[in-house]
């Protein structure tokens, strides 16, 4: 029997075998980050659903896509792209009533490296369940 032995990387995000040749071909990669289903009125609940927050910073700009996703049907993707370097806000509304909310973000193009802080719902309770 035979065991592998793993290398995390600190500076980056790859895991390596120790032992295999490895190379990288490229630093151009891109990113979608898919949330869990968020229930604020139970799972019985009825919630108007109104926004995603997303937050974050941008360094040589930004080109996001925003997914809601409301009891696991997928809306309309809306985006965003700003230009600098710095703090982002972005705002996909949703408009849309249900008991369970998630979302999707993604990046589309890669201007420069970003870094996410929060992915935030905006909601209204309408009938809550225990």
């Amino acid at each position: 029997m035979s065991s592998t032995f793993y290398l995390g990387e600190r500076g980056g995000a790859r895991v390596l075998a120790y032992g295999d040749a490895s190379t990288q071909i490229d630093t151009d990669f891109q990113a979608s980050l898919e949330t869990w289903d968020l229930t604020p009125a139970g799972e019985s609940g009825s919630v108007y659903f109104r926004s995603i927050e997303v937050t974050g910073y941008a360094a040589a700009g930004y080109n996001i896509g925003i997914t809601p996703i409301v009891d696991g049907n997928a809306l309309s993707e809306q985006t965003f792209s700003g230009v600098g370097t710095g703090e982002f806000e972005a705002q996909a509304f949703i408009a849309n009533r249900g008991h369970r909310c998630a979302c999707i973000v993604r990046t589309i193009a890669r201007t420069g490296d970003i870094d996410l802080h929060n992915v935030q719902l905006s909601y209204w309770p309408v009938r809550s369940t225990p």
